[in-house]
């Protein structure tokens, strides 16, 4: 009777396998890293684009505080010449018409 072995051909299956599955695994790590990459490469132009744009719009603000400034200036010295302005008219006398008798 011949004696076959069986013995080796499973340990190939096994082998083979197993390798098998190291690719798979190997294939899914590595899709996994790529999909870390972009996700990382998105959120830094993200980022980068919020840093511009907040950049932007401190720059707009301090122009606008700047704007605010001087109206605030503007409004003050308003007040004061209506202030002056009062004060003058109750100071002058009336003015005397052409014709009218002199006091």
């Amino acid at each position: 009777m011949i004696k076959i072995n069986l013995l080796p051909v499973r340990i190939s299956k096994k082998v083979e396998a197993l390798k098998q599955e190291l690719i798979y695994a190997a294939v899914a790590v590595a899709a996994v890293i790529l999909l870390c990459l972009v996700a990382g490469i998105y959120q830094a132009a993200t980022v980068s684009d919020a840093k511009a744009r907040l950049a932007a719009l401190e720059k707009e603000i301090t122009a606008l505080k700047a704007d605010a400034d001087r109206v605030d200036e503007i409004a003050k010295i308003r007040e004061d010449l209506k202030r002056q302005a009062r004060g003058h008219r109750g100071s002058q006398e009336e003015p005397v018409r052409p014709g009218s008798p002199p006091r």
